[in-house]
């Protein structure tokens, strides 16, 4: 076995460990203060309200701002499927050229400040 695919290996087992604990530290903090059982993680989204992510941008590349909100998607899909997250609000504060972006529109609401 080569050094690469030992790395990848204990990557991989030390990944689904940290993610495996910190779903159990989580479940335990959360039933504490709710003075709750819960059984498994998916039993936390009925918990978290909903929220609303915010981002300002000032004269950004639309290729980073469509970067961003594609890593928002995918790091809180587990939010996005169980409805805890009400709307994603990109705040055009002032660009020049405004932001106009089919894209970007479909994935945020934009408000733009002239």
């Amino acid at each position: 076995m080569n050094s690469l695919n030992f790395n990848q290996n204990h990557f991989k087992k030390t990944q689904k460990f940290n993610i495996e604990l910190c779903h159990h530290l989580t479940l335990n903090t959360l039933s504490h203060h709710l003075n709750i059982k819960l059984l498994s993680i998916t039993e936390i989204y009925k918990y978290i309200p909903k929220i609303s992510i915010i981002i300002i941008a000032y004269n950004e590349n639309s290729i980073i701002i469509k970067n961003t909100l594609q890593s928002i998607l995918v790091n809180t899909s587990l939010l996005l499927s169980n409805n805890n997250i009400k709307e994603i609000i990109l705040i055009d504060d002032y660009s020049n050229p405004p932001i106009d972006d089919d894209q970007i529109r479909t994935l945020s609401k934009i408000v733009s400040y002239q």
